[in-house]
């Protein structure tokens, strides 16, 4: 069997309430006497009820409408052909002769030649190097 749910998320959430409001409803207008409206609102609840638990709605099939959407994210993966390997990014102080090769896939302060990690802040200081914030 397919996935036969229109109905989702909040669109659900509201359904269930308005089916617990329709109960009661119904349940005092069945007590006050008012057959009519206590039969119309029990129709609801159990209408509203329905779409709430089964997640299925015969009126949003006939218009075409989908609430479900809103709960799943789709997310497409697009990967290149080519398994080559960015290159890491460097600076001056990394690609210098006194840099190992440790150092070489970090962006390296110009500074104190220490790397800079993610999440620490750096910035440029007066000649466009790449610093972290603190050796400013």
């Amino acid at each position: 069997m397919a996935n036969d749910q229109n109905v989702g998320g909040r669109d659900r959430l509201v359904r269930a309430l308005l089916a617990a409001v329709s109960s009661v409803l119904a349940l005092r207008w069945l007590k006050a006497g008012k057959r009519g409206r206590g039969l119309l609102a029990s129709l609801g609840a159990l209408v509203f009820g329905f779409n709430a638990t089964t997640g299925y709605c015969p009126g949003n099939e006939t218009l075409g409408v989908d609430t479900t959407a809103d709960d799943t994210v789709e997310t497409n993966l697009e990967f290149d052909s080519d398994d080559t390997e960015p290159e890491p990014a460097t600076s001056e102080a990394a690609t210098s002769e006194s840099s190992t090769t440790t150092t070489d896939a970090y962006v390296t302060c110009a500074v104190c030649g220490e790397p800079i990690v993610a999440g620490q802040s750096r910035g440029p200081n007066e000649q466009g190097e790449t610093v972290h914030d603190d050796c400013v």
